[in-house]
């Protein structure tokens, strides 16, 4: 580390800048060694989040008990984030993996259970179920939210009309999290005018940024939870072209963006994948 004081935003301290790579790195490496066990599976169980690391953690990572999540892909991320253990997590994978039966989203402990809902592969069906948790929540009255990740094109244009419609209309505690397409071509949708003009703030931010990412869910989550209502975030991805490009990877990101201000140091910056990568290995042949 540099004998020069990192710059410290009270918005986002360091120690925070810091525990969101670690989950996003740790994420990344899990998602490759799901890919690795899939390998020879021509129908693959478990979806690959990786390049969705920042869109993911840095929205979640303040999410408190009570809160809920509704998942576009049955990945690990969530489970690895809320805490799940290695070992018992990397078994339920291979159970997952070597299962043509798949009901419901990784879990592993009763506490990650009640955070997840189910996960549906039909997208309405999915949130529609979110837009009741959120419901019910709201009827409870414990300032618990709702946060529903998706993918643009899984609804037609005039199901997101109506969800966002109803949603607005019952004022909702739930932020939608529109996740970037793998296919797309680095452009904002229309998702974002639809929900302003329904009356629910759509915000457009780079896939790639997590600490925008994080700024954004706060503030998005301090809304929810005081009852102003739900809120859409949609993570822009750059184009195919430049998606090959480091600079892009929000992992890259992060990792420059922590060195450059010395906010951590390369050392301790290749000490979190290296040690994940052990315990890992550990956990796998145990």
């Amino acid at each position: 580390m540099s004998e020069t004081a990192p710059h410290e935003n009270p918005l986002v301290p360091n120690k925070k800048l810091r525990q969101i790579y670690t989950v996003m790195a740790q994420a990344r490496l899990l998602n490759e060694h799901i890919a690795k066990a899939q390998r020879k599976i021509k129908k693959q169980r478990l979806s690959s989040a990786s390049g969705e690391e920042a869109c993911r953690v840095a929205t979640a990572i303040e999410l408190r008990q009570g809160d809920l999540v509704s998942d576009a892909r049955m990945c690990a991320t969530m489970d690895l984030l809320f805490g799940a253990p290695l070992r018992p997590l990397l078994s339920h994978i291979a159970k997952v993996i070597s299962n043509a039966q798949i009901e419901n989203a990784i879990s592993t402990e009763s506490t990650i259970v009640t955070r997840q809902l189910p996960w549906v592969e039909d997208a309405e069906d999915r949130l529609n179920m979110a837009m009741g948790a959120a419901l019910t929540l709201k009827s409870q009255k414990q300032n618990n939210i709702v946060m529903a990740y998706a993918y643009y094109a899984e609804l037609p244009k005039r199901s997101w009309k109506q969800l966002l419609t109803l949603t607005a209309k019952l004022n909702l505690p739930i932020i939608f999290v529109i996740l970037p397409e793998a296919s797309g071509k680095g452009e904002a949708t229309n998702i974002c005018a639809k929900a302003r003009a329904v009356g629910i703030p759509g915000i457009p931010v780079d896939a790639s940024d997590a600490i925008a990412l994080y700024r954004v869910a706060q503030e998005s989550i301090g809304r929810s939870r005081g009852e102003d209502g739900p809120v859409l975030i949609e993570c822009i991805s750059c184009n195919a072209e430049q998606r090959s490009n480091e600079i892009n990877d929000p992992i890259f990101y992060m990792k420059n963006f922590l060195t450059g201000r010395n906010i951590a140091s390369k050392d301790w910056v290749n000490h979190v994948s290296d040690s994940f990568r052990k315990k890992l290995a550990a956990a796998k042949h145990s």
